[in-house]
């Protein structure tokens, strides 16, 4: 039983960051309908500078990811400005096709700037841990960090997607472009906001990796991992993000557990076939109705 703990908190952990990239893809498919296979690569790009200001640079951690927290919702703001802007009206697989090119971009710029070798992400309790009273189950200083960071944004976006001007008319926009427009929401806005949105739950999903495990250029392909978590919950689904990441996380962790490291790469993406065979719109996504 311990050992079924232990696996289940770890597999909550690494679903938390799942849960944080599938909320980035959510976000942009939302406001846009598009799919963002740019997103790992953003998360990439706000990690290395907070490991650059932080480690490099000797700034205090907290201080060091708020300014790339910032950074990074400017980042998603010009990119949705200078390159899917322009796009506008076409095909939507040129625009996926043009995240996936920005994607390689990002990953070259990378390189030249932070390097081809691996790093670590310091947190300032790295090392410290807290052992659970009655089970023989530790949990680290970084599961507790990122099950605290994960619930904090989490609880942050529902605040906003309820409670503020903006929030609500994202939510109009993502159920209806066309009448959003005519209640004189300005579309492009919410668009570019989204991008924003996106490049911020980005970069605290790199960070958490950088914690977790090390951070280096190809780290964004944990992206691809992370998007049937995405698809699990519901594209349109800012809650599903939550679920699927959570669900992906901790069947990935069992199965890697009791059944090796080959069943932990294949689960994933077994889920997502197993799920969408029943409900082809994920978990909590909405059933597209056309009326002809």
């Amino acid at each position: 039983m311990s050992f079924f703990l232990q696996l289940t908190i770890s597999g909550l952990a690494i679903g938390s960051v799942y849960a944080l990239i599938a909320l980035g893809f959510v976000v942009v498919y939302k406001a846009t309908r598009v799919l963002n296979f740019a997103q790992g690569d953003m998360m990439m790009i706000g990690a290395f500078v907070t490991f650059t200001l932080s480690s490099t640079h000797g700034w205090p951690f907290f201080v060091a990811l708020g300014v790339t927290l910032v950074a990074s919702f400017f980042l998603g703001f010009v990119i949705e400005r200078l390159v899917l802007r322009p796009m506008l009206g076409q095909p939507v697989f040129s625009i996926i096709i043009v995240t996936i090119g920005l994607a390689w971009l990002m990953r070259g710029i990378a390189g030249m700037a932070f390097g081809h070798s691996e790093q670590r992400i310091t947190f300032p309790f790295s090392g410290e841990s807290v052992r659970l009273p009655g089970v023989d189950v530790t949990l680290s200083a970084e599961n507790i960090a990122t099950l605290t960071m994960t619930m904090l944004t989490f609880l942050a976006f529902f605040v906003f997607f309820q409670r503020t001007r903006w929030g609500i008319a994202m939510r109009a926009t993502a159920s209806n472009q066309d009448v959003a427009q005519m209640m004189g929401i300005n579309v492009n806005r919410i668009s570019a906001l989204a991008w924003g949105l996106a490049g911020v739950v980005g970069t605290l999903a790199g960070v958490i990796l950088g914690m977790l495990g090390f951070l280096f250029i190809h780290v964004g392909d944990t992206a691809l991992r992370a998007f049937p978590a995405a698809v699990l919950g519901g594209l349109d689904a800012t809650g599903g993000a939550v679920v699927g990441g959570a669900i992906l996380g901790v069947a990935e962790t069992l199965f890697g557990g009791y059944l090796g490291g080959a069943y932990r790469e294949l689960m994933a993406w077994i889920l997502l076939i197993v799920v969408l065979l029943v409900r082809p719109f994920g978990l909590f996504g909405s059933k597209d109705i056309e009326r002809v």
